[in-house]
């Protein structure tokens, strides 16, 4: 019946947009799904800012099939259009308190990430610290790794990734920010702490320093 519903919504076209954000408000979850599901088979502006409003859901699945459906929206965007998300994504992540919204925080660094931007490496920085949820710091780390940091402040981002290096998580932690530290010059400064959190979980020490 959901897959009917969703199918029939689809056929209308953009005239159905106004009934979908009525979706999205709706108190039943599986409502707001449909919603999302429908908006992810339009092809209209509009879709895209249902799914960044549909990140603050308390649904996890919906927080998922907005996360899931705005990456493929973002993969056919053009650098002048990442951008102007990238300043949005700033946006909502200011209006994102860590302790009440971790979930919409943790799908906000995903996004960062889909943006493939070097830009947005600086905003997934101040997301790694020890105290912030776990989602969150694992999705930002994450998500560094798929971003080029080459253009970042190499100092910044050793500076950042460096206590990740002592965390027990290996595989959403620790790996992703050796990997990130491997595409920097690390500086100088660093250089000898690196090498002793990286010998010290048994890896291939680093061997890319700056004067």
């Amino acid at each position: 019946a959901r897959a009917r519903a969703v199918a029939a919504v689809v056929a209308a076209g953009p005239a159905a947009v106004p009934a979908l954000r009525e979706g999205l408000r709706a108190k039943d979850a599986a409502v707001r799904r449909g919603a999302l599901e429908a908006f992810s088979r339009l092809p209209v502006p509009e879709s895209l800012d249902a799914f960044l409003e549909a990140v603050f859901d308390p649904d996890p699945e919906s927080v998922r099939l907005a996360t899931d459906a705005a990456r493929q929206r973002i993969a056919g965007l053009g650098d002048k259009d990442r951008l102007a998300l990238l300043a949005r994504l700033r946006k909502l992540v200011k209006k994102a308190p860590p302790a009440k919204e971790a979930a919409a925080l943790a799908a906000l660094m995903k996004l960062l990430g889909f943006l493939r931007r070097p830009e947005a490496v600086p905003d997934l920085l101040p997301w790694l610290g020890a105290k912030l949820p776990p989602a969150v710091r694992r999705s930002a780390v994450v998500s560094l790794e798929h971003l080029d940091p080459a253009g970042a402040d190499p100092k910044a981002v050793a500076g950042a990734l460096l206590p990740l290096l002592e965390e027990a998580d290996w595989s959403n932690l620790v790996a992703p920010a050796l990997t990130v530290l491997g595409r920097i010059a690390v500086p100088k400064s660093l250089a000898a702490k690196v090498q002793a959190l990286v010998a010290s979980q048994r890896t291939v020490p680093l061997d890319r320093t700056r004067p």
